[in-house]
């Protein structure tokens, strides 16, 4: 059995075999003796340290915990051994032993990055220069263009700015310039680092931190209050953002618990309390899938949507770093609840759509007695006793109320109208309709609707207001349209009771529904028209 020894890399600790750690400890020397008289060495070696931890990480899992040689092999693979790039200093041979490394180099493939150290704001401009390889003014143009032509560059900015991560290490710089994270590279990008850094220097100390006039440096100076003015006018927008996002994941999962818990609830403008919720799911829900049932699918359908935003909002508020265990795993898991949701409501959406494919209309028809010239029409709400629940409802489309009792549902969901009759009998036409999963089951559900009209014989058409369906056949598109058919020289009445329930009736003076009611209406043989 091997010894295992415990090893901390870039402030990671590692458990590395005997061999494996003896390999790592001469090629770290070797590498140490190749930059001994290199400016910044210390640097060079941290970022080289940091990148080895970067690809030990990489192979660890929870059934592997310990690197062995040929890990090690990898790893000098990837990064380059210093004999590789020694030329004469090396004297042509190997510095650290005879190394047989495994593998390939890593892939030199670009990755997006922030350039924190060629910024104006947050880098981000310079980082999209750097992956498209094009000179940085260029894409600060084009920026500048965009916002000036709408705005739609700022939340462009913004959302690059939070997505994109920056590049903070010198592995982070090459990765970002599509060049290998090599011992060599990193070596060359710091020496460069520093040397940019003395150059300005020098050329501060000679006057020239900008060019040699003075109107160079006034508008540099311009350029970078402006530009440090504008990073802090955008952290605060970003800061913002951050809360309004916690904000709103909060408000919104406070009233999913109260939904949840309180039944109470809101929908398409009809007011329902709060322990009347159940009976008013149970009616469009499909069979089988109870209220409390949908409250616990919709839970979990917006659960994913709120963590992510509060992970979001988050991160952005208190700059924590994208790669927190804690927030990815509460977004993966809330996530997979959420799928799961989606894919359980779909079933049941399906199956609910299912139920409204086929229509079915059932027809009746009323001849009224004749020698009435003048008929009045009237409608009045059926008492309802004991009611179970009651939802108000005000639309586009009706005003009104659902009543629910035991085993009925009434609803005013009835509609009159008139039309012209070329023979000399008035009749009364009521339609009722009803959707179901086949004609057959729409059909016995149009003929189980309960609706009452009364034919009195002084020429009183009574209209029941509410349409009575059985609980059990639940809400699918039941519906019932009144029709009553006019000889020519009939005349009508239509009392404000029935003001809900005119639907478009037509006549010659274009007047609408409300303000027909009142008076007294004329059948000609173009149509209605208002009695002298």
């Amino acid at each position: 059995m091997k010894k295992t020894i415990d090893i901390n890399l870039a402030g990671l600790r590692f458990a590395l075999d005997e061999d494996a750690y003896q390999r790592l400890s001469t090629y770290l020397r070797a590498l140490e003796a190749q930059l001994s008289q290199t400016p910044g060495k210390e640097e060079i070696l941290a970022d080289i340290e940091g990148r080895i931890a970067e690809l030990f990480t990489a192979n660890l899992n929870p059934g592997k915990q310990v690197i062995n040689l040929a890990e090690v092999d990898a790893v000098v693979a990837t990064m380059g051994a210093p004999e590789d790039f020694a030329g004469d200093g090396a004297e042509g041979g190997r510095v650290a032993g005879d190394w047989q490394p495994l593998g390939a180099e890593e892939s030199s493939k670009k990755r997006l990055f922030r350039d924190a150290d060629d910024r104006v704001v947050g880098g981000v401009a310079s980082g999209l220069a750097a992956y498209f390889e094009v000179d940085p003014v260029v894409v600060r143009l084009l920026w500048a263009a965009s916002i000036l032509l709408g705005g739609l560059g700022v939340w462009l900015y913004l959302i690059l700015w939070v997505v994109v991560p920056p590049a903070r290490t010198t592995a982070d710089r090459l990765r970002m310039r599509g060049e290998k994270v090599n011992w060599k590279n990193i070596q060359k990008t710091v020496e460069d680092e520093l040397n940019g850094v003395a150059d300005r220097v020098d050329r501060f100390a000679r006057g020239e931190k900008m060019g040699k006039s003075q109107v160079a440096r006034v508008a540099h100076e311009i350029v970078q209050t402006t530009g440090q003015v504008l990073v802090y006018i955008l952290k605060f927008i970003a800061k913002f953002i951050g809360g309004l996002f916690i904000g709103l994941s909060i408000a919104a999962g406070i009233g999913l618990t109260v939904v949840t818990f309180g039944r109470g609830i809101t929908v398409n403008d009809v007011v329902v309390e709060p322990e009347q919720l159940d009976s008013f799911l149970e009616l469009f829900a499909p069979e089988g899938l109870s209220s409390s049932y949908i409250m616990v699918l919709t839970g979990m359908l917006l659960l994913g949507p709120l963590v992510g935003l509060f992970t979001l909002g988050a991160r952005i508020l208190f700059n924590i770093p994208w790669r927190h265990t804690g927030l990815r795993a509460a977004s993966w898991i809330a996530t997979g609840i959420s799928v799961v949701a989606v894919v359980v409501a779909s079933f049941w959406g399906v199956r609910t759509a299912h139920e409204f494919e086929e229509e079915s209309v059932v027809t009746t028809q009323e001849v009224l007695p004749s020698g009435i010239i003048l008929w009045k029409v009237v409608a009045h709400f059926t008492p309802v006793s004991e009611p179970e629940a009651r939802y108000r409802f005000d639309n586009e489309e009706s005003d009104g109320e659902w009543v629910f009792t035991k085993d009925r549902l009434y609803t005013n969901l009835v509609d009159f109208t008139v039309a012209a009759e070329p023979s000399e009998r008035a009749y009364v036409v009521v339609e009722r309709m009803a959707s179901g999963a086949s004609g057959r089951i729409a059909r016995e559900r149009a003929q189980r609707m309960e609706y009452g009209l009364d034919i009195r014989p002084d020429g009183t058409l009574d209209l029941d207001a509410m349409v009575a369906i059985a609980r059990a056949d639940k809400f699918r598109g039941q519906h019932v349209w009144i029709t009553l058919h006019l000889p020519e020289g009939h005349r009508l009445f239509l009392d404000p009771s029935t003001m809900d329930l005119l639907d478009d009736v037509p006549n010659l003076e274009n007047t609408y529904d409300h303000d027909m009611v009142g008076t007294v209406w004329t059948m000609t043989e173009e149509g209605l028209t208002q009695f002298p």
